[in-house]
């Protein structure tokens, strides 16, 4: 599943429901300039929760998803994430993200992720 970008979730609801970047930024009380950065990639999104849920709301986005989207964690949900047994299951999940499926090796072009080692000459390996 791939996530979208607080910057793509902003400029598609903009061109879907025609409406203008000052026209947000004017409802969401941020800068106009400060949004357009954003949008393009120029500037990190808002930090402030408040600000936020303050666009979700406008944008008719759930908050929540909207802070993810940001890179951050809500603050009803921060707890969750600082549990013991929770950080244990995210660490495995990630180390289990870099560690390749058995048999396969890392491979370099787009079609697939990896090799398999039979596709390999033996004189590579």
């Amino acid at each position: 599943m791939t996530s979208k970008t607080f910057a793509v979730i902003l400029s598609d609801w903009m061109e879907k429901s025609n409406v203008s970047l000052r026209s947000l930024a004017k409802k969401s009380g941020v800068d106009s300039s400060y949004l357009s950065k954003v949008i393009n990639g120029k500037r990190n999104p808002p930090s402030d929760e408040e600000t936020i849920t303050k666009i979700a709301g406008i944008i008719g986005y759930s908050p929540d998803e909207l802070m993810f989207a940001c890179g951050r964690i809500p603050s009803k949900l921060q707890n969750i994430f600082l549990r013991g047994d929770i950080k244990n299951v995210l660490r495995k999940l990630t180390l289990a993200e870099k560690t390749p499926p058995a048999g396969l090796v890392p491979r370099t072009v787009e079609k697939s992720k990896y090799f398999r080692k039979t596709e390999i000459p033996d004189e590579i390996l």
